[in-house]
């Protein structure tokens, strides 16, 4: 490309500015959105990249579940020397954990809780400190970067004193023992603070479960040894001498080795992770990648569709002797500018936009700018591409005609034939249709979700978490909440609903036959199947002594899968006592968890008193009655809990929550089809000029022969409708395809029902009609003597 070339175009871009700024919008707008979605799908799949020794990192699960037991964990470092080091962590069970410094709360909204080989598997960067020696102290405890500031400043906090408090241990002192480096976000970690385990050990309840082999309740890590063959460490877990072990235990015991990089994604069931969709990120890049051809496909209709501006400079400079290359250099000169110019409205924009998108979607992108070397690869990258595209093809198309031809107008069936009349169009709508379905199906799927009943009452309910003061004076709380009008209500659960994680392994005897089980297992108040309105289906509900008897009361999933056929006869071995562990009654089946999996087998015991989260159900008419209410409660919290400050949440809000990344799937999915909408009518644009253009002597011809113009906008109009029909049989079966894998993260799902795929056709070629029929009613109003003044 010489600056003739380069001053060609220029004088091309002028003549047509109308053309030129259609491209020019359609390009920037397709290479602003592909370059955000890209760059979520690039830190999505580099998800703990940054990590040291990622490749030797790997999670030691059991029967595909990522939870081991400390018994079992010290059995593998004995009997496994490849695994090198081995760590237990889980997220504290505490409700609420403070540190006060100087009179002032800090509340740790995430506390990891680790022993002592956490940071040697996780080699994270160090701020201050020792991290590694930290946790081989139970009184001391590593903090992240910015905890630290938000709590000291800007200074060293290694080895000063905080005081710390939660649900179970309080005011105790405990000493900063490292800071590291915050995380970064593309990092599948999340939390403000890491415990050593042996601080909660002196809790009795809490050493006599870490002690248990049965008690699944830790997430295991291990780093390989340099250069161990991890098929080999694979196949010497299965060969373990389990003799140590209780023998209810060893036949169900299946360890696995999955590597921790592909856990972002392989294995969601690990809470003390961030976890990602991998078909989800799929769908994002597909989704860049075609609003980008989009508008590749739009500039190359555009340009094509003003041949005949052209198609006379491109016959004379053949005709002196230039090659077809030439040619293809002359338009990807005008290419090249008109990239320039995006590029430096993407340059401009994209900074606001990226900040925008942060703000407005949870996705995983990384906290450098839009500048940042990685991204900019891929912004040049896209630019690359696009240039490639949108100066080969039309230069191509332009190019590959005879001289002689090229000096006289073309002939009609050439461009009627052509494949940017056909498949530009079909494309086109074919990602429209993709995406109007999906729209619709994502929507229908949201709505089941939010409508479901999940077999609980959820509305006008508050939640918060007590802790050890409130549960040493238990009765006078009660007599407290009781005196608040406002309040009809309140009940206690071990965990949360929605989020509850405690798994329970043991053995029954069951009609005189003794067989393992595995349920969920909730700690709830009496009153609990009341007060969130769930129905009894057999037996009795939990008596005066059912706490000390460890009795049970089952749902209908444990029953069924447990094969109970009398629950008088079911006993739970949870204690030595042959007197405890009494079935005593069955209620209806409920979703305790998501929607995204299956109701399971739940076993629910008396708590007594009061246990760790408290249900309060609210009767107010208006925002200052609920005000009032709930200033009242806490009050009567603070007299008897100073330490705790009072925090809330609804719980039909917490159970939304469950499903935030399902709505901002849904609205990322909108947001594409709009601008894939937008790029496509932009396409119509240039396709319609193209097509009118080949049919301005035809139209002459019928006008002349008396066609009225609704027969002339018919005949030009059904040659778009053709091709929205074929767009919409390439679509169909493919969106069916892509949203029935979708839905299979869902236990509970829509109907992929043909309307929904047949609606988006109708509105797909609504949209083109409406986009071509102006183009259709000029050319068909058009006095046919211009058209037919020179044949």
């Amino acid at each position: 490309m010489n600056i003739q070339n380069f001053k060609l175009a220029i004088r091309t871009l002028l003549k047509n500015k109308t053309t030129a700024s259609i491209n020019i919008v359609g390009l920037s707008v397709a290479t602003i959105v592909s370059l955000l979605l890209l760059i979520v799908a690039f830190n999505e799949n580099s998800t703990d990249s940054s990590l040291k020794n990622l490749k030797d990192i790997y999670v030691i699960s059991e029967s595909k579940d990522p939870a081991l037991s400390k018994p079992i964990s010290d059995l593998l470092v004995q009997q496994v020397p490849e695994l090198g080091v081995v760590s237990l962590c889980n997220y504290e069970w505490s409700p609420q954990v403070f540190l006060k410094s100087e009179g002032t709360n800090f509340k740790v909204e995430k506390l990891l809780v680790a022993d002592s080989n956490y940071f040697k598997v996780f080699q994270f960067p160090v701020l201050w400190g020792n991290p590694i020696e930290a946790l081989q102290n139970n009184d001391q405890i590593v903090l992240t970067e910015s905890f630290a500031r938000k709590v000291f400043g800007n200074i060293n906090p290694v080895g000063k004193t905080l005081a710390y408090n939660s649900t179970y241990l309080n005011v105790r002192a405990i000493q900063i023992g490292a800071v590291i480096k915050d995380l970064p976000q593309n990092s599948s970690w999340e939390f403000d603070a890491v415990l050593p385990i042996a601080a909660n050990l002196k809790l009795a309840w809490y050493n006599n479960l870490y002690k248990s082999w049965g008690a699944y309740n830790y997430c295991a890590f291990a780093r390989l040894n340099e250069g161990s063959n991890p098929n080999l460490v694979q196949e010497h877990l299965k060969k373990i001498d389990l003799s140590a072990m209780p023998e209810s235990d060893r036949d169900s015991l299946r360890l696995s080795l999955t590597p921790f990089k592909s856990a972002y994604f392989d294995l969601p069931s690990i809470d003390e992770l961030k976890h990602g969709n991998k078909y989800v990120n799929l769908i994002i890049k597909i989704i860049a990648i075609l609003i980008l051809l989009l508008a590749c496909v739009n500039y190359v209709s555009m340009v094509t569709a003003q041949r005949e501006k052209w198609v006379k400079t491109i016959g004379i400079v053949r005709s002196l002797g230039s090659s077809k290359n030439k040619v293809i250099a002359m338009i990807m000169a005008e290419s090249s500018i008109i990239l320039m110019i995006v590029l430096s409205i993407v340059l401009i924009v994209s900074p606001l936009f990226y900040s925008w998108a942060k703000k407005s979607f949870d996705f995983n992108v990384m906290d450098q700018s839009i500048f940042y070397h990685w991204n900019t690869l891929i912004l040049f990258g896209i630019i690359a591409f696009v240039w490639l595209i949108t100066g080969l093809v039309p230069g191509y198309i332009l190019s590959k005609h005879e001289t002689t031809l090229l000096l006289k107008r073309l002939p009609t069936n050439q461009a009627k034939n052509g494949f940017l009349k056909n498949g530009l169009l079909v494309f086109q709508f074919s990602v429209s249709i993709i995406l109007l379905s999906g729209i619709f199906i994502i929507e229908r799927q949201n709505r089941l979700i939010s409508n479901n009943n999940p077999g609980f009452q959820k509305d006008h309910i508050i939640v918060a978490s007590t802790n050890k003061d409130i549960q040493t004076k238990i009765q006078a709380f009660k007599n407290g909440v009781r005196s608040i009008s406002g309040i009809v209500d309140f009940t206690f659960t071990s965990e949360p609903l929605g989020n509850i994680h405690n798994n329970t392994g043991t053995t029954m005897t069951n009609q005189g036959n003794e067989q393992q089980i595995g349920f969920v297992s909730f700690w709830v108040s009496p009153n609990f199947f009341n007060f969130f309105g769930i129905k009894s289906k057999s037996g009795i509900p939990f008596q005066e002594n059912s706490k000390e008897n460890n009795d049970f009361i089952f749902n209908e999933k444990a029953i069924e899968e447990f094969n109970i056929g009398k629950i008088e006869e079911a006993r739970v071995h949870i204690d030595k006592n042959p007197a405890h562990g009494q079935v005593i009654g069955v209620v209806e089946n409920f979703n305790f968890k998501s929607l995204h999996v299956p109701i399971g087998a739940a076993g629910f015991q008396s708590a007594g008193e009061a246990e760790d989260i408290g249900y309060f159900k609210i009767l107010a008419t208006n925002g200052e009655a609920f005000k009032e209410t709930i200033s009242k409660l806490e009050k009567v919290w603070n007299e008897l809990s100073p330490n705790y400050p009072f925090e809330y949440t609804f719980l039909d809000r917490s159970w939304e929550e469950l499903y935030k990344s399902d709505i901002e799937f849904q609205r990322l999915i909108k947001y594409a089809a709009i601008i894939s909408i937008l790029l496509s009518c932009i396409g119509l644009v240039g396709l319609s000029y193209y097509v009118m253009e080949t049919k301005t002597k035809e139209i002459g011809i019928r006008k002349v022969n008396g066609a009225r113009v609704s027969e002339v906008m018919g005949m030009l109009n059904k040659g778009f409708a053709k091709r929205v029909a074929i767009a919409f049989l390439i679509a169909t079966p493919l969106a069916w395809y892509a949203m029935n894998r979708w839905l299979e993260n869902f236990a509970y799902k829509t109907h992929l029902s043909w309307w929904i795929f047949a609606l988006a056709g109708l509105l797909a070629l609504g949209i083109a009609l409406l986009t071509v029929s102006w183009q259709s009613w000029k050319a068909a109003t058009r006095n046919p003597v211009e058209a037919l003044r020179y044949e």
